[in-house]
């Protein structure tokens, strides 16, 4: 009998030891930039802080990439003199927080989340010597929920049993004085609480409310009573907005306040809360994130996973990168324009191109001309002091590249056009190089100007070969809306005889865009592939393809593997075919892609069924 008690025992530890473990995660930092940074509080089934944690323990994933191990760090901290703490929670009981999020989870209520945020507190604070806490609830009125202890427990189980209802008042929490009942001292209010506990302990506290008040707070008495007793408030509005009162408190009491516009955050908000008023023990988990090189590339979203206890401890923190980290790379022109020189080396034109780099250093890997078939080549690159800049260089932040290029006319005189790539950390730029124009110039009558019609009009032209179809309209309210062909010219001249009657007229010249053949890839299945969408970014940098296979695809030197029938593939290639990167999708049935667009942005998007 005696080994089933002690059986049962062990069996009833376990199960406490496990409910015991925790974990939560601080709103996070961008300070350090491009590191940021979370501080995590994390305990194992004995209740005990884990003061161990190694990044190979976490599982970071940042908008859907997941970040190595080699871009993470931990440091942890411990107080030497972890404070004592006399510590009053205040919660809003109101009838609101009775009402469920959702019709349709009538159990998920804002008092769940408020009781799930004050145990992060309590998990939290480290009750060292003669550090307590107690539980003060309010609504039109205020009541001792828990009396000072040092038993997280005691509070949690009377947070359970206070049902919410009423209106919302925030003077008797705060200031509520003290009053005889059957001979007994009532004391439901932060400050007649607080003015007992020793006079050397640090005094807080922690004040949530999910509603504007329903008479107006008596802001000034309640800091004037907070700072003679030396309490610091910690106020929460909890998905409302918050009253300038409760601002005020916090910051007239070296505290703070805090607005909480999504439910998740709030436990978050809590454990932050309970690091700044003791700073006993926790950690902060680093990670080095990319460079926004748009501005919608700011708002990023953390998954965090700590596998160091079981169930995992998981949480998800929004943020936003300040927009003085957006590297800015400058060209002095956008579309560089080298004319139409004769064919030979002896007609080449030269152009100094200028790059500045803006607020962040660069990392130059290399300047590459895409395609490098079109007469266009790199003579030089040098910095703002004429020094020679060399692949793999860092350029400093300010510093300007002039970057000589030549273009030559080979074969016959035609359009040539390619990018200038700048490729590099963070964000490579690129810029147009055009030349051998196919830009034609109508030069009469009044050069394409508003003229008005008599008898014949010579309508003469230049810019365009010889043997080039020229397309001529009018038009008589300048293109907006009235359009009429006229006819196609292969000459560089057209005498127009059958013109309307006398009015104002206005010419346009149109030659057909080019095509030309750049480059074609091949790339290799060892089942069924097939291809069915690409698309081209918005500076023509790169192309986006995709499609589906059902056993594995090899582009360049990237092999994909599906896990199904068929899966989706999606690959990235410069303007040279040289490939970025290519990936799979999908699961174990039939999964296609139909389609592939990207956005200004270069974020991309795909359609197919699954």
């Amino acid at each position: 009998m005696s080994k089933l008690i002690t059986a049962l025992a062990i069996f009833l530890i376990s199960i406490g030891s496990t409910n015991a473990q925790f974990f939560n995660i601080s709103s996070i930092n961008t300070d350090k930039f491009p590191w940021v940074s979370t501080i995590f509080v994390a305990k194992d089934g004995d209740n005990e802080f884990i003061k161990n944690a190694t990044v190979n323990q976490f599982s970071i994933e940042e908008d859907g990439l997941f970040v190595p191990f080699s871009k993470m760090k931990i440091e942890c901290f411990e107080s030497q003199d972890v404070p004592e703490l006399s510590i009053v929670i205040v919660v809003d009981r109101s009838g609101s927080m009775e009402v469920p999020f959702d019709d349709k989870k009538p159990n998920e209520t804002p008092w769940l989340k408020v009781r799930e945020g004050v145990e992060a507190f309590l998990n939290t604070i480290k009750f060292v010597g003669r550090t307590e806490a107690s539980l003060v609830a309010f609504s039109n009125d205020s009541f001792l929920g828990c009396p000072f202890t040092n038993n997280p427990q005691s509070i949690l189980d009377s947070l359970d049993a206070i049902i919410p209802n009423g209106a919302t008042r925030y003077d008797p929490p705060f200031i509520k004085p003290e009053y005889l009942f059957n001979g007994e001292w009532m004391r439901e209010s932060a400050t007649s609480l607080l003015k007992e506990r020793p006079a050397n302990m640090k005094r807080i506290v922690v004040f949530l409310t999910d509603g504007a008040p329903t008479s107006p707070p008596s802001t000034i008495e309640i800091i004037d009573s907070l700072n003679y007793y030396n309490i610091t408030a910690y106020n929460i509005s909890f998905l409302t907005k918050m009253d300038p009162s409760l601002n005020e408190i916090a910051t007239r009491t070296n505290g703070r306040a805090y607005l909480v516009e999504k439910k998740e955050d709030l436990a978050h908000i809590y454990t932050e809360i309970a690091i700044e008023a003791q700073k006993a023990y926790f950690c902060e988990l680093s990670w080095l994130t990319d460079y926004p090189c748009y501005d919608n590339q700011r708002d990023r979203t953390a998954d965090i996973t700590f596998k160091g206890i079981s169930p995992y401890g998981r949480g998800t923190r929004s943020y936003v990168i300040p927009e003085r980290f957006i590297p800015n790379r400058t060209w002095d022109k956008k579309t560089y324009s080298f004319g139409n020189p004769e064919v030979g080396p002896n007609n080449s034109i030269i152009k100094t191109l200028q790059l500045v780099i803006g607020k962040v250093d660069f990392n130059l890997e290399d300047l590459e001309v895409i395609p490098d078939n079109q007469g266009f080549k790199i003579n030089s690159i040098k910095n703002s002091a004429g020094t020679v800049v060399n692949n793999n260089s860092i350029v400093s932040e300010g510093d300007t590249l002039f970057i000589e290029v030549e273009f030559e006319q080979f074969g016959t005189k035609t359009l040539r056009t390619a990018t200038l790539s700048a490729n590099g950390k963070p964000c490579l730029t690129a810029s147009q190089l055009v030349g051998g124009t196919t830009d034609i110039i109508l030069e009469s009558p009044n050069g394409g100007n508003v003229f008005t019609v008599c008898d014949n009009i010579n309508i003469n032209w230049n810019g365009v070969e010889l043997g080039t179809d020229v397309h001529i309209s009018y038009s008589k309210d300048s293109f907006s809306k009235d359009s009429n062909f006229i006819t196609t010219s292969r000459s560089s001249t057209y005498n127009w005889t059958n013109s309307p009657g006398p009015g104002k007229y206005k010419v346009k010249l149109r030659v057909d865009p080019e095509a030309r053949y750049i480059y074609a890839l091949n790339e290799k299945s060892s089942g069924k592939s097939h291809g069915s969408s690409i698309a081209l970014s918005r500076d023509e940098l790169f192309t986006y393809s995709t499609g589906h296979y059902n056993d594995t695809i090899k582009f360049d030197n990237t092999i994909l593997s599906n896990s199904g029938n068929t899966d989706i593939f999606l690959a990235k290639h410069n303007s040279a075919g040289k490939l970025i990167w290519a990936n799979s999708l999908g699961g174990d049935g039939l999964d296609s892609a139909s389609g592939v667009c990207v956005d200004d942005q270069e974020q991309v998007y795909i359609t197919g069924a699954t």
